[in-house]
């Protein structure tokens, strides 16, 4: 699992699945901000789950329509994508907007 934080995401996990499916699941450390450029290697994998965004931000007064767009659009494109190009056949996206 791609996550901003690896031991946030296993603590929320391993009530739901157990702590020995817990141990074949690799989580690796990343952010919207640089998905992009840095997306992980998903040949292999059966298919993708993006439920990440930035949310809060777009409803402060600091709002940056470039962030977010950068973040919402142009990351969740970006991921399917590289999905894609890897030969997954599979994506669910969940969307908090």
């Amino acid at each position: 699992l791609y996550v901003r934080s690896p031991e946030r995401a296993q603590a929320l996990l391993a009530p739901l699945i157990g702590t020995e499916q817990l141990k074949e699941i690799e989580f690796v450390k990343g952010d919207l901000e640089n998905l992009i450029g840095s997306s992980p290697n998903l040949s292999g994998f059966d298919g993708v789950i993006h439920a990440a965004a930035l949310f809060t931000d777009y409803y402060s007064k600091g709002s940056s329509w470039e962030a977010f767009k950068r973040d919402n659009i142009e990351a969740t494109l970006g991921i399917f994508r590289t999905a894609h190009e890897a030969g997954v056949s599979r994506g669910v996206f969940v969307s908090s907007v």
